[in-house]
């Protein structure tokens, strides 16, 4: 059985289109040439294409509000400065803050655990929506404590630590995590559901962290 489901735009679930699987690497190569959101779950045989999401501007200075209820202003930068932290584009990237790393942004986590690590990087990115999908992990497995080894990344400290260059964590909306006590595997199955359709899921085994992220469409992968 070698018959994939197509999802174009991503969004549209309504409408997939039938394709072979020997269709795919072709699929992901225009996508990737034309700058279109390229994702796929091969557990449930599907895949992705999408139009980049354009963020929103903003007409004031307000910061972002998270679930501790904190709201966290803004950043201002000179133009030497906003030259250091540039967004993929292909995704809607959280607002650059002036957060504090003792700033709680949750019951369970605070700033400093999403920073880049490069004490250079003054300002952060970090999804609100992504704290709330991480106290929902945390809940699932028992209340365990979850280590962030990498959530921000400016596109040059991207770069410098092997990631690729359409991470959604330049943009603010991946974590990579594991938990205290609990099996890469069993994470994995936890952030699965949590994360569900509208987000990304790897599965590291060997390296013993999941990454998630919520991009706005499924995607699963093992690394």
């Amino acid at each position: 059985m070698n018959k994939w489901r197509l999802f174009a735009p991503a969004e549209d679930w309504l409408h997939p289109i039938e394709i072979e699987e020997s269709e795919l690497p072709l699929l992901a190569t225009v996508g990737e040439r034309l700058g279109l959101r390229v994702g796929r779950n091969d557990a449930q045989r599907k895949f992705f294409l999408g139009l980049p999401t354009v963020p929103k501007t903003s007409s004031g200075g307000e910061g972002v509000t998270y679930p501790s209820g904190l709201s966290i202003p803004k950043a201002v930068l000179s133009v030497a400065e906003a030259a250091r932290y540039g967004t993929t584009g292909i995704y809607t990237a959280a607002p650059l803050l002036a957060a504090r790393a003792s700033d709680k942004l949750s019951q369970h986590f605070s700033a400093g655990e999403f920073y880049p690590g490069d004490s250079s990087y003054r300002f952060l990115r970090i999804s609100a929506e992504l704290i709330r999908r991480l106290e929902k992990i945390r809940t699932a497995l028992g209340g365990v404590a979850i280590t962030v080894h990498s959530a921000y990344r400016p596109p040059e400290y991207n770069r410098l630590v092997g990631g690729v260059s359409n991470s959604a964590h330049i943009d603010g909306l991946a974590a990579d995590i594991s938990a205290a006590g609990i099996s890469t595997e069993a994470l994995r199955r936890v952030c699965e559901v949590i994360i569900g359709d509208d987000g990304g899921v790897g599965f590291y085994p060997s390296q013993e962290f999941c990454h998630i992220d919520v991009r706005g469409y499924g995607s699963r992968w093992n690394g």
